[in-house]
């Protein structure tokens, strides 16, 4: 015979068996007190394990969306001031702080690099560019003294990816910063496609 008293909300309930009825804060149904999730030892949650759920679901979505919305509104509020943002970031890079973490920034990409596969040479670099047509792989621009060329990493360092010939497409300064660390299947297949040519040099 089970026996033992369960406290649901601020008032105390004795229950002689796990059958017996209690009343849920939320929907305020009757049910066995076996519907009802345990808060700690001997003490049950005031709602029942269904409306607890429901409200975890709930929740969940709402925190979805609002992070969906924080997304949409930092993307919106940065094409409206990006001036603002670029003129802020080139002060804060000024001070002593941004600095420091600039140097700290600069000093892991290094160490990255130094222990990653390191073979790219110039011969093999202006035969990208040659394959490339003289132009970035992402926007298509031709590359001029002013739009230079540079080394992108399809598999980013921070993933293991190496400056190999494989690994190395041509791309202008904007759309190598835009690309950062990430890594697309068109990429992927690029490494397949210069695998395949490499032999050919």
């Amino acid at each position: 015979m089970f026996s033992s008293v369960f406290f649901c909300n601020t008032f105390r309930i004795k229950c002689n068996t796990m059958e017996e009825t209690v009343k849920c804060s939320k929907c305020g149904n009757e049910k066995a007190a076996f519907c009802f999730s345990k808060f700690q030892k001997d003490v049950l949650k005031p709602e029942c394990r269904e409306c607890s759920h429901r409200e975890a679901s709930s929740f969940k979505l709402l925190l979805k969306e609002a992070k969906k919305k924080d997304r949409n509104n930092s993307t919106s509020y940065y094409s409206v001031h990006k001036e603002k943002i670029s003129q802020y970031m080139k002060q804060y890079q000024k001070t002593d702080r941004g600095r420091t973490l600039r140097m700290q920034s600069q000093h892991r990409r290094r160490m990255r690099e130094f222990w990653s596969e390191n073979t790219l040479t110039a011969q093999e670099w202006e035969e990208i560019i040659r394959r490339q047509e003289n132009m970035c792989n992402v926007c298509g621009e031709k590359f001029t003294d002013t739009r230079k060329p540079t080394h992108d990493h399809i598999i980013p360092v921070s993933e293991g990816g190496g400056l190999t010939f494989e690994n190395v497409q041509a791309l202008c300064k904007n759309c190598n910063s835009r690309k950062s660390n990430k890594v697309s299947p068109n990429f992927m297949n690029k490494i397949l496609n210069q695998k395949s040519s490499k032999n050919t040099l």
